[in-house]
């Protein structure tokens, strides 16, 4: 199964999903940080603000780690990888499914040079997605085969995208 797919001048990379029970655990962990901060925060201003100052800032803790959770539990289930190829520049997005970041651009010219960065053990044969010209660079995460992304250089090379 490649994990990769063209469309006209879009090359999108599909992250693998994580097994079932991880993507679980970390939607149910994120959706309990939320409820909790939720609940803490509408009880303190019930109660009144008065003597409420830490709950609250232990509130405002989980929610930005039950946001972050949210977001790893998004990647990890529906995430995914666009480059647009446009005329003069490249554009990256990486789309979570429910939102898109991470948004970046690079200039286009004739110095666009692609490899091979390489994740995690070099016997496994797994790397991402390099792009550079000059001082500008896009660094994708999706971790591919070797055999899959020579396969996308290739492409990206012969094509005129």
């Amino acid at each position: 199964m490649t994990q990769h797919q063209f469309k006209d001048n879009l090359l999108i990379l599909k992250v693998k999903k994580a097994h079932l029970m991880l993507r679980v655990i970390l939607f149910l962990l994120a959706f309990t940080c939320l409820v909790f901060s939720l609940s803490r925060g509408v009880i303190a201003f019930t109660q009144g603000i008065d003597g409420q100052i830490i709950p609250l800032m232990i509130a405002v803790v989980m929610v930005l780690v039950g946001i972050n959770v949210l977001r790893m539990a998004l990647w990890n289930s529906y995430g995914s990888e666009e480059l647009l190829f446009k005329k003069d520049k490249v554009c990256y997005v990486a789309n979570y499914g429910w939102f898109k970041d991470g948004k970046t651009e690079i200039d286009r010219g004739k110095g666009l040079h692609f490899s091979i960065g390489v994740i995690g053990e070099e016997n496994e044969g797994k790397g991402v997605l390099h792009l550079k010209n000059g001082d500008q660079s896009i660094d994708c995460v999706t971790k591919m085969d070797h055999e899959e992304l020579r396969e996308i250089i290739g492409v990206l090379n012969s094509k005129q995208i």
